[in-house]
C-alpha cells in the first residue's frame, strides 16, 4: 500500500513540476525559440492575448499535445499504474484549476497567483496549481 501511495503523490507533484519548466523555460524561455517548441509557445502566446476576454479557444493544450500525453499516460499505466493515476490526478486539478480562474474564481488565492502572472508580470508565477513551487524556485511574485 505504501508503493502504490508513494508513486501516486510522487507522479503528481512531478507532473506539477514538469508543468512549471514547460510553462517557464519553454513558452516564455529561451527554449521558445526552437523548432520543436515554437508552435507550443505561440498558441501559449494567443492564450496570453486572450485570457480573460470570454471564451479563450487557447485554454487547453492542442489535440495533438493531447493524444501524446495519453499515450505516454497508457503506457506508464503499464510499467506503473499508481504513477499513471498520479499523473492523471494532477492533470484533472489542473485543468480545473485553469479552467475556473480564467472563468468564474476571482477569489481564490490561485486566481491572484496566475491573474498577476497574466496581467502584471508573465515572467512570474509560473505553476499553475501549485503556487509553492514558484516559491521553491524564487518566481513568485504578487
Amino acid at each position: 500500500m505504501l508503493y502504490y501511495t508513494f508513486f501516486l503523490v510522487f507522479g503528481h507533484f512531478l507532473s506539477a513540476l514538469v508543468i512549471y519548466l514547460n510553462h517557464r523555460f519553454i513558452m516564455h524561455g529561451k527554449l521558445k525559440r526552437y523548432r520543436l517548441f515554437k508552435g507550443i509557445a505561440e498558441i501559449h502566446g494567443k492564450h496570453h492575448s486572450h485570457a480573460y476576454r470570454g471564451s479563450d479557444p487557447y485554454l487547453f493544450m492542442p489535440m495533438w499535445v493531447q493524444v501524446i500525453l495519453t499515450c505516454l499516460i497508457l503506457l506508464i499505466s503499464i510499467i506503473n499504474p499508481a504513477l499513471a493515476l498520479g499523473i492523471v490526478s494532477f492533470c484533472v486539478l489542473y485543468m480545473y484549476r485553469h479552467w475556473a480562474i480564467h472563468n468564474h474564481d476571482t477569489y481564490s488565492r490561485f486566481y491572484r497567483h496566475h491573474h498577476h502572472h497574466h496581467v502584471k508580470d508573465p515572467n512570474s508565477n509560473f505553476s499553475g496549481a501549485y503556487p509553492f513551487i514558484d516559491v521553491i524556485f524564487r518566481t513568485k511574485e504578487e
